[in-house]
């Protein structure tokens, strides 16, 4: 529970210190090429993580997978001290509405980004929707025990 208790709170944390890191590490012009990098890596890391995730679950079970997942975290964290200090972040910024509808405006206008960013959201609505809503209905077919189904999620992630 206490473990559960940590990994809750700093997975609430994480998205806001995450996104404080790109203008700390990359000159202005280069943010864009930064956050195509970060966008790429999260979604391979999605797509290839669960199911290496489920084959370290199935060959040396959850305690293997915890250790493997501990250790990206360390690389994560030496990988970043290794890194020079970059310049702090501006003070003024301009309102976030602001920012939101200028790349809007800019994605609306820009036919292939418009494409991928449709077809990317497809694609997440069509793998994360279905299984997140499946694995409810599972559960509920089978109250106190397991569904046919059980093991499946642990190799989803």
């Amino acid at each position: 529970m206490a473990v559960a208790l940590v990994f809750g709170a700093a997975d609430a944390i994480f998205p806001a210190a995450a996104a404080t890191m790109p203008p700390r590490l990359l000159p202005r012009e280069r943010h864009g090429q930064g956050a195509a990098v970060s966008a790429t890596t999260a979604r391979l890391a999605l797509a290839a993580g669960a199911p290496l995730g489920g084959a370290l679950v199935a060959a040396g079970g959850p305690a293997s997978a915890c250790v493997v997942d501990a250790a990206t975290f360390v690389v994560s964290v030496l990988s970043l001290r290794s890194l020079p200090p970059g310049p702090a972040a501006p003070a003024h910024r301009e309102p976030i509405t602001a920012g939101l509808r200028s790349g809007l405006r800019y994605l609306a206008g820009h036919p292939v980004l418009r494409t991928l960013v449709v077809v990317s959201r497809l694609a997440n609505l069509g793998f994360v929707g279905p299984r997140r809503r499946g694995s409810r209905s599972r559960r509920s077919r089978w109250p106190g025990r397991r569904g046919p189904s059980s093991r499946r999620p642990s190799s989803w992630g």
